[in-house]
C-alpha cells in the first residue's frame, strides 16, 4: 500500500483550497505560491511534484464530472420525452455510476483501500438509502400504473362485451374494436 502523501496529509480546508483553486484554472506553481502564504510548516509543505500529482488526480475527478455532467445533458432531452418511470431508473442508474466512479477514484488514491472521512461515509450511506428509496419507488409507481392499465382494459372490455351483445359483433369485429379504443378511436 502506498504511503499518503503530504498533501493528503494536510488539513481538509486545505486540501478543498488546492481543489477549488485548480478547478479555477491556477496552475501547479500559482497553488505552490498559494500554499507558502498559508503558514503551513516546511515540513508538511508539498513537493512540486508530490502537488503535481495530487493536481492530476483533481483532474482527473474534474474530468469525471464533466464527463457525467455532459451525459446528463445529453441524456435530459431524450429522457423528458420518456416516462416518469424510465426517467426515475435512467437518474438511479447515472448516480449508482457516478458514486461507483468516486468510490474507485477513492480506492485508487488510497492504494486498494477506500479511505473516506466520516463525512463521507455519511454522504455515501445516505445516498444509498436515497437510491433504495427511489427504487421502491420506482416499482411502486410502475405496480400503480400495472393496476391502473388493468382497470382500464376490463372497463374497454365490459364496454365492447356489451356493444358486441347488443350489436351482434363476430369475435373479429371485437377485436377490432378493441384496438380501437386502444388507439384513441372509440
Amino acid at each position: 500500500m502506498a504511503r499518503p502523501s503530504k498533501v493528503t496529509k494536510l488539513p481538509r480546508e486545505i486540501q478543498d483550497r488546492i481543489s477549488r483553486l485548480r478547478e479555477m484554472g491556477h496552475t501547479i506553481d500559482q497553488i505552490l505560491a498559494h500554499l507558502a502564504e498559508m503558514d503551513i510548516p516546511p515540513a508538511e509543505m508539498p513537493s512540486r511534484s508530490g502537488l503535481a500529482i495530487a493536481v492530476q488526480k483533481i483532474d482527473r475527478a474534474l474530468e469525471m464530472v464533466q464527463s457525467s455532467r455532459a451525459a446528463a445533458e445529453t441524456l435530459a432531452p431524450k429522457l423528458q420525452d420518456a416516462k416518469e418511470g424510465r426517467t426515475a431508473r435512467a437518474s438511479i442508474e447515472l448516480l449508482q455510476s457516478l458514486m461507483f466512479q468516486m468510490l474507485m477514484a477513492s480506492a485508487s488514491e488510497g492504494g486498494g483501500t477506500i479511505k473516506m472521512s466520516a463525512k463521507d461515509a455519511s454522504f455515501y450511506a445516505k445516498s444509498l438509502a436515497d437510491l433504495s428509496r427511489a427504487q421502491r419507488t420506482d416499482v411502486d409507481t410502475t405496480l400503480k400504473l400495472l393496476k391502473l392499465w388493468k382497470e382500464e382494459l376490463e372497463q374497454n372490455l365490459e364496454k365492447v362485451q356489451a356493444q358486441a351483445e347488443v350489436e351482434k359483433l363476430t369475435p373479429a369485429q371485437m377485436v377490432a374494436r378493441i384496438r380501437a379504443l386502444y388507439a384513441g378511436e372509440g
